[in-house]
């Protein structure tokens, strides 16, 4: 039972680690996306 809530833990930091970067990236790619249709029009 300990164990399960370690990894839980663990995974729950990871996934906090990991968001921001992962939001950053879906930002950055919607604004290439813009950026290339206001380029392309």
């Amino acid at each position: 039972m300990l164990h399960n809530i370690k990894m839980m833990v663990i995974a729950r930091n990871v996934i906090e680690m990991t968001a921001p970067i992962y939001h950053s990236t879906v930002e950055f790619l919607l604004f290439a996306v813009d950026m290339r249709s206001i380029v392309c029009s």
